[in-house]
């Protein structure tokens, strides 16, 4: 079985149409990609926990909604966090399964 954290064998891979094999994904690169797809998703719903928390505040009292704010501005950060190494391991146990099985087919076309 490959080592699933080498990277030092990365081709370009020109293909007309046809059919490949995805036998390995970059750990690194599937955790920042997890990292900023996460925290992007958290972005869009900010805004309305702000609103929410925003119109609270004028029932419940300021410190709670203060509390909750902060809490929520820093959503984005933690399920980054959470993408970063999560994304991590996806890749790393896909690695793993890809050596025992072959990894995924895929067959590609050419766009239009």
């Amino acid at each position: 079985m490959s080592n699933p954290f080498d990277v030092s064998s990365v081709a370009e891979v020109t293909v007309q149409s046809g059919k490949l094999r995805l036998t390995r994904i970059g750990i690194l690169s599937a955790g920042i990609t997890s990292a900023v797809l996460s925290a992007s998703t958290t972005l869009v719903v900010l805004p309305f926990m702000l609103l929410a928390i925003l119109l609270d505040a004028g029932n419940s009292g300021g410190p709670a909604a203060a509390v909750l704010g902060v809490f929520a501005l820093l959503l984005p950060v933690g399920y980054g966090i959470i993408g970063f190494f999560g994304g991590m391991l996806w890749a790393l146990i896909y690695n793993i399964t890809a050596g025992l099985t072959g990894g995924l087919e895929l067959d590609l076309q050419p766009s239009q």
